[in-house]
């Protein structure tokens, strides 16, 4: 297999499988903007997993949710920001929390939506709350 060409999620099996392809949706949804980057997105999938009470896996694989989905295959996991997608992806399926919390990611083609809180800009995309879904402090 050629090392920089081909998706290795694709050919996994099991567990591992769903680990490289939490890693190569988190590589394409953050497009390019670095580990902070990475680890917001990871973020986002998180606080969805608990807050919906399924897998990470089950979160991004959900219909409208997350278009880095569509270029998941395209991800090449064996560079150095495709081993951090990897250990970001393998702290989701650990049930560790990546980040302080944020329950939406999208670019910034657009405004947020008006129920949007907590808004961070982060390069091309912006990370927000649900108004009134906000993380609690425990």
């Amino acid at each position: 297999m050629d090392a920089g060409k081909e998706c290795v999620w694709s050919e996994a099996g099991g567990e591992m499988k769903s680990l490289l392809l939490l890693a190569s949706v988190i590589m394409a949804e953050s497009k390019g903007e670095g580990e902070f980057g990475m680890a917001l997105v990871a973020d986002v999938i998180h606080e969805r997993s608990i807050r919906q009470g399924i897998s990470p896996e089950e979160v991004v694989r959900k219909p409208y949710q997350f278009d880095g989905l569509n270029y998941a295959h395209k991800q090449n996991l064996r560079t150095p920001e495709g081993k951090r997608a990897i250990y970001l992806a393998s702290m989701l399926e650990a049930g560790i929390d990546p980040m302080p919390s944020f329950n939406y990611t999208h670019f910034r083609s657009s405004a947020p939506p008006s129920w949007a809180t907590n808004i961070i800009k982060y390069n091309n995309h912006y990370f927000h709350h649900e108004r009134g879904k906000e993380k609690r402090p425990s």
